[in-house]
């Protein structure tokens, strides 16, 4: 758990894909690294809990290529790490407006000033000057709730 604490102290919106998002099975977030950006995914497989990283990237493509692999994860790759066994089921809360709300339900739309896709050699969170991104705010907390 101490590890599920350092990834959400470290979550970073960069405007190229979402900063935090929970589909129902799999919790993912881009946490920032000193080298630049990673995308960290939570699973329930079967009945353990298991954690994915990407490789850190600097790159808004690399990041997205990222953030979609993580769409498709089998729970066998080489990068997942076994967690926590025994969990027979899990739900994530999001802290927003001051009240604790389903994680899947949606939040606070803001529009990210600046923010683009990111091109060869363009960190993560920048591009076209000026342009916005409607994105959904991150929440103000998070509480996972495990059986």
């Amino acid at each position: 758990m101490g590890q599920w604490e350092a990834d959400l102290q470290e979550v970073l919106d960069t405007g190229v894909v979402p900063g935090l998002q929970f589909d129902g099975a799999t919790l993912r977030l881009t946490r920032q690294r000193p080298q630049g950006v990673e995308v960290v995914a939570w699973s329930l497989r079967g009945d353990r809990l298991q954690r994915w990283t990407a490789p850190v990237t600097a790159r808004g493509p690399a990041l997205q290529e990222a953030w979609f692999g993580s769409l498709q994860l089998l729970g066998n790759e080489a990068a997942q790490l076994r967690t926590l066994d025994g969990i027979t089921g899990w739900q994530v809360y999001f802290w927003r407006q001051n009240a604790w709300s389903n994680a899947q339900s949606s939040g606070d739309g803001v529009a990210t000033p600046g923010t683009g896709t990111g091109g060869t050699g363009t960190p993560p969170g920048t591009g076209t000057a000026g342009a916005t991104t409607p994105r959904e705010a991150l929440p103000e907390g998070v509480r996972v709730v495990l059986r």
